[in-house]
């Protein structure tokens, strides 16, 4: 019967270290899966901030372009007035 009970208390010990390896790996399991959640939060504002400095580098080329269509805009009125009034 002694036997018996130290079997079981083995068993029990066995069973009670295995419980805490499962409490542990649930907890990095855990935070491991907050760790991913943060980089997938953070990845997703990076795309978002590329996405933003894309779009800002397309309006600076955009507003180059009208400078430049307003200036030979510009000077087409320019010849178009000297031309009437005989000036080269």
């Amino acid at each position: 019967m002694k036997d018996e009970f130290e079997d079981l208390s083995k068993i029990i010990q066995a069973l009670e270290k295995q419980v805490l390896s499962l409490e542990s790996i649930h907890h990095h399991a855990s935070s491991l899966e907050n760790q991913i959640a943060q980089d997938s939060r953070r990845f997703n504002l990076q795309n978002l901030l590329l996405r933003i400095n894309a779009v800002q580098n397309l309006v600076d080329r955009i507003e180059i372009e009208v400078d430049n269509l307003e200036m030979r805009v510009s000077s087409i009125e320019h010849m178009g007035f000297r031309f009437k009034t005989g000036g080269l």
